[in-house]
Formats: C-alpha cells, structure tokens, sequence
C-alpha cells in the first residue's frame, strides 16, 4: 500500500511539474514516418541514395509548381543549374525551412552522422522563425553529382507539381524533431568556424559534449555529431 502510495506521489509531482513548466518548454511536433501517396504508403527513410520520392524545404508555404523562376536556384556544384533542388534526407530539407538571408550559418554532417546547423544570431533567428513546407517531389528527373554518403543534393531540370507537402510553424522545432543537431555560438566561436581547417568539426564536437546543442537544452533528439562505427571502420582499414 504504501509503494502505491509513493507511485501516486510521484506520479502528480511529476504532472504538476509538467504543467509548470509547459510555457517554458519548446514541445515536440508530430513528425510523419511514412507518407500516403495515391493509396501507395511510402516509408520515409533517412537515406542518400535515390528513392521514390525527394523532398524540398522551402519558407514558402505556396509553391504550387516547381521549375518556375522562383523556384529554379543556381549552385557551382551543378554547371546544368538553374535547377530545382531536393534530397532524399528529410533532416537536410528541414534545414532550409529558415530564410537565412544575410544570417550567417555553417552547415555540416561528419562521418554519416546528423547534419548539424549553427548559427550566430539567436535573436534574429527567433524573431525571424515562421516556419516553412517540406514539399515531396517525384525523383524521376533528379541527378547529382555525388556518390555515396554525400549525395545529399539532388537536381531536376523539369518542370513538377508537388505530390505531397507539410506544413510547421517552427523551423527549430522542425530540425530539431528531424535530429539535425542546432548550435547558437557568438561571434567568437563563429570567427573560430570560419578558420578552421577542419570545417568547425573541433569546435562543434567541443560545444557537443559540453551539452551547448539546442537539442540537449530542450531534451529534444540529442546525438553524437559522428557515427563512431564508421570512424572505427575507417581508422581500421
């Protein structure tokens, strides 16, 4: 009787603790692990081969059909660009519902781990977050430039409708929720980042284990920024 007792005391601390601190915390957002096209269910994997579908992150929430202007982008990386641009990781879609515009932002992914954004203007981005659409596109047309792990960029010369898109109000909670792991660093630290001569990895595997990531504050998908069965594979060989 008197462990229930204790169980039941526990219990209510516990949810009037809940309640307590609600205004305070980021909550959670439903994130979508398989998407119904057409009666067809397709399983959206963490991938960076060619799937059946890619997906594209924009803060327009209206796009109705890509290859117009608007939407067609130019990138080094691509010499047939204008292109439409997608990925077949949803995480790295995420990463561009945000306008960054002039904010400066380092984007990364070490040794098949997460991808990893940081940014030196919290205030900005806060007051700047009004979240965006992940847009599903057919990846018929798509071709990259990129083997393997890498390939994480995708491009299309054709015109096409979105078969499928997902709107959020929150560009952080988003990545956040899609484990891309988000630092806020000063000017310092981003200084630090722009001269490293390893791409910031250093610096970022500090702030990691020092729990400065957005994700160890608001307990949401913290992770290694490293697979470390690929590191010891590629040290062992």
């Amino acid at each position: 009787m008197k462990r229930i007792v204790n169980i039941l005391s526990f219990a209510a601390v516990f949810f009037i603790g809940g309640l307590l601190l609600k205004p305070y915390l980021l909550p959670r957002i439903s994130v979508p692990s398989t998407l119904d096209l057409k009666g067809q269910t397709i399983e959206i994997e963490d991938t960076y081969t060619k799937p059946q579908i890619m997906f594209h992150g924009s803060p327009n929430k209206d796009i109705k059909v890509f290859g117009a202007d608007e939407t067609m982008k130019k990138s080094t990386k691509f010499p047939e660009s204008p292109s439409v641009f997608a990925t077949p990781h949803i995480g790295y879609a995420a990463c561009y519902l945000f306008d960054w515009g002039n904010l400066w932002y380092h984007q990364v992914s070490f040794d098949m781990g997460p991808w990893i954004v940081a940014c030196n203007d919290k205030e900005t981005f806060m007051k700047n977050d009004k979240g965006g659409t992940i847009y599903v596109l057919p990846s018929k047309s798509f071709y990259t430039n990129f083997n393997g792990w890498i390939a994480s960029e995708w491009a299309s010369k054709e015109e096409m409708k979105p078969i499928h898109k997902m709107d959020f109000d929150s560009s952080l909670k988003t990545m956040l929720s899609f484990g891309v792991q988000v630092f806020f660093v000063d000017e310092e630290t981003t200084e630090a980042i722009k001269k490293s001569t390893d791409n910031g990895r250093e610096i970022l595997m500090k702030l990691e284990k020092a729990g400065e990531s957005e994700n160890t504050k608001l307990g949401i998908n913290p992770m290694p920024l490293f697979d470390y069965k690929a590191e010891a594979l590629k040290t062992q060989y």
